[in-house]
């Protein structure tokens, strides 16, 4: 526990190099957190926090590493780790995820949203087609995908592919799936 930190670190995707200091989360995160962005502000969400506030959310503007705390930007629907998220230049979705506190057989199908623009708390997108955790997302301007996960306890995985319309709330459809059953996968789009 006591290795857990709340830096923020950043790179110049430009140019190869080390990271260096942006600044800090509101509290240390003991990992399984989501973090989604446009162009302006990143917002983190979720994971395991110390102090435990884990259905809180925090935000910074990107173009500005002042070394400084990021401040609160609202809360999550539920208290949850494990969770994945994407975005468009306005939206921000988060999905999927376990209870944090430790109930292992709860696995969330929630899709909540946020405004990335305007502070405050998440609102209900809609569902996916199976609670599950360690999903992997992507996304474009107009379409998210959410891939594979964790739908229940122990090693189970699953090859099922999400999509859902990022402007418009509503249920996640069928995209179809992956080679392979697949969980704590990562996405680029």
């Amino acid at each position: 526990p006591s290795a857990y930190n709340n830096s923020i670190e950043y790179i110049s995707i430009q140019s190869t190099g080390n990271a260096f200091d942006f600044g800090d989360l509101s509290s240390a995160n003991k990992g399984a957190g989501a973090t989604l962005a446009n162009e302006t502000r990143a917002v983190c969400g979720g994971g395991l926090g110390s102090p435990i506030n884990i259905g809180s959310m925090d935000f910074f503007t990107i173009a500005n590493p002042t070394n400084t705390t990021a401040a609160n930007f609202g809360d999550l629907i539920n208290q949850i780790r494990n969770l994945t998220s994407l975005a468009n230049s306005t939206r921000g979705i988060f999905a999927g995820g376990t209870y944090a506190p430790g109930s292992p057989g709860t696995h969330f199908d929630t899709i909540q949203f946020i405004t990335i623009a305007t502070a405050g708390n998440a609102t209900d997108f809609g569902n996916m087609q199976s609670g599950r955790r360690d999903s992997a997302a992507l996304s474009s301007s107009t379409r998210g995908i959410i891939a594979g996960g964790n739908p229940g306890t122990g090693p189970q995985v699953t090859d099922e592919i999400d999509y859902i319309t990022i402007a418009s709330a509503g249920d996640a459809q069928d995209f179809g799936n992956l080679t392979n059953s697949e969980r704590e996968i990562g996405g680029a789009a």
